[in-house]
């Protein structure tokens, strides 16, 4: 989620190939990630990101400060926004391979 923010549940969903409902209520409730907003998208889906407490948790002062992705991970996480469809070339499980989300911050959405 840090990296590819602001998404929704369903694009979490679709990235952990597993359901995200626990785990986004547990991260809401330790203020790990925060509502941004609504997608304008059909259903209008809640859009999220990451907090402060999150940049906090992890000794980051901005999201600049993110470990960089792996060339294959990368490419997979992006290359679906420049054709417009945020979910599209997502693999369920992408997020599990090593080097996902630089480690503790994969673990924070598990």
């Amino acid at each position: 989620m840090a990296y590819r923010q602001p998404c929704t549940r369903a694009t979490i969903e679709r990235i952990r190939g597993v359901d995200t409902d626990y785990t986004l209520r547990t991260l809401l409730h330790r203020r790990l990630i925060v509502e941004l907003g609504r997608s304008e998208a059909p259903g209008r889906p809640i859009l999220y990101g990451t907090g402060f407490d999150f940049l906090e948790r992890f000794g980051m002062v901005s999201l600049e400060d993110l470990p960089t992705l792996e060339a294959p991970i990368a490419e997979r996480l992006f290359a679906s926004s420049a054709d417009g469809d945020p979910e599209a070339g997502l693999e369920p499980g992408a997020a599990d391979e090593p080097g996902a989300a630089g480690g503790r911050e994969r673990d924070a959405l598990r």
